[in-house]
């Protein structure tokens, strides 16, 4: 049984346990954390987009007939619950990029989108408070 370095770590590992990466020969757990990383990755990118989305569906919910009443609340409870936990991933991330994969941008924009999210989170509700208030008003008269 011959044993060869990793490409990665340059640990000693058995033939057997080799893999093929890109065209070098990595030890499984540089795969795994290499799978890790691009994981984490891809979490953040889907958070980052995730915020612009949750702003244009939450304001379109508006635009549905006699179910804008229970879905833009409820629209705009969620916008800013996303919003918070967008800027609370972007600080975090922020801490230490190289762990997660990204670079230097990703958690401003996790912070910039999450503040915007936000700020229409509350508008949303703040409107759909005025709504209610106008429907109960008119149901009174």
């Amino acid at each position: 049984m011959t044993t060869t370095a990793c490409a990665r770590c340059s640990k000693q590992v058995p033939d057997a346990q080799l893999i093929p990466h890109r065209g070098k020969r990595i030890c499984l757990e540089c795969e795994m954390e290499i799978e890790e990383t691009a994981n984490m990755r891809k979490s953040v990118y889907r958070s980052i987009f995730s915020l612009p989305v949750a702003i244009i569906v939450g304001w379109l919910t508006i635009c549905i007939p006699f179910a804008n009443f229970v879905l833009f609340p409820l629209a705009s409870i969620a916008q800013v619950v996303l919003a918070v936990q967008g800027i609370r991933l972007g600080m975090s991330i922020n801490q230490a990029p190289e762990e997660f994969g990204v670079g230097t941008t990703e958690p401003i924009l996790l912070i910039v989108f999450g503040a915007f999210t936000g700020l229409s989170g509350l508008a949303a509700c703040g409107m759909s408070l005025l709504m209610l208030v106008g429907l109960l008003a008119a149901g009174f008269q």
